[in-house]
């Protein structure tokens, strides 16, 4: 995933007429301290094509940090970067796609309807050993249930995922994940709580595993343009912590968005729109002790509504 779909991911807020995934849980309540940055320049593209065919499209390029006779030995690819391409096409409302990635094998895609509320999705790679990801959801205005397997090398590695989740507002919501390693390894929970307060929406994380790590985040809705968070987390086993800062401000063409941690790391993104099809979005880091920095810059290209409705 590149720069533009992580924030994108990140600062969505639109009204949801049903009940939250765990995932969407999560991404709210860590959205302002979470600011995705990039090393490099990146492109994503979108595109409908001839006999209703439809095509995105990511490609990266990235520094290098060794030079390339060292490439034995630092592991670095030779152009760092990678691209993808995937192609859609609708058969009677069901989605299929194939997906080609730098170093990947090619994948193909579906998503089934099952009901008003239920659907499975099918993903496989092609190939003498594919890896399978199978996932069945069922969403109601009060309840999320999903069930994933996944499996790898020809069913030698994998794994099962289960999530569920209650509440269709954010006034008063939970979620949890399930991951239980097929062959090896030990099963990993993760629960997620969401509670609106006027202006304030608190979360909490607490994963479990391993290590038993937990995570509360504050963050406040000053406008509908201007936010501000926090976060906490510890390390039980290790007693390590950290905080997190973050804020987010929109403006009539342009966004921005910028994290601190205690650590001495500061991250920010600056979002501008040229048009209703080009977004251009420009992104720093800056580790303070370590005296490391990156800079990366990311189009995206949309094609106009005008244009794929003539098509």
């Amino acid at each position: 995933m590149g720069l533009v779909q992580s924030y994108n991911t990140i600062i969505s807020r639109e009204k949801q007429q049903f009940a939250p995934s765990y995932n969407d849980i999560l991404n709210e309540i860590t959205s302002i301290t979470s600011c995705p940055t990039t090393n490099g320049f990146e492109v994503s593209f979108s595109q409908s094509l001839k006999y209703g065919l439809f095509m995105t499209g990511f490609l990266s390029i990235k520094p290098r940090n060794y030079p390339v006779e060292f490439i034995s030995k630092s592991m670095e690819q030779k152009m760092p970067g990678n691209y993808s391409f995937a192609f859609t096409k609708d058969f009677n409302g069901i989605p299929f796609n194939l997906i080609l990635q730098r170093n990947s094998p090619l994948q193909f895609q579906t998503k089934i309807p099952i009901d008003g509320s239920s659907n499975m999705s099918i993903s496989s790679t092609i190939g003498l050993y594919p890896s399978v990801h199978t996932h069945f959801e069922r969403v109601t205005s009060h309840s999320n249930v999903g069930a994933s397997l996944i499996a790898n090398s020809g069913f030698n590695d994998g794994s099962l995922r289960i999530t569920a989740s209650l509440g269709a507002k954010r006034t008063m919501t939970a979620g949890a994940v399930v991951i239980i390693p097929i062959g090896m390894g030990i099963p990993v929970t993760s629960t997620v709580f969401q509670c609106q307060v006027g202006s304030l929406l608190y979360g909490a994380i607490l994963n479990f595993g391993e290590r038993f790590t937990w995570s509360i985040t504050s963050t406040r809705h000053v406008s509908t343009a201007t936010s501000v968070g926090m976060s906490l987390q510890v390390d039980s086993n290790t007693k390590a912590s950290d905080a997190q800062f973050g804020f987010q401000r929109a403006f009539l063409h342009s966004k921005v968005c910028s994290a601190v941690n205690l650590k001495g790391a500061i991250a920010s993104i600056f979002q501008r729109n040229i048009n209703e099809h080009i977004t251009i979005y420009i992104s720093s880091f800056y580790n303070i002790p370590k005296s490391q920095y990156s800079f990366g810059m990311a189009i995206d290209l949309k094609e106009s509504q005008n244009q794929n409705n003539n098509d």
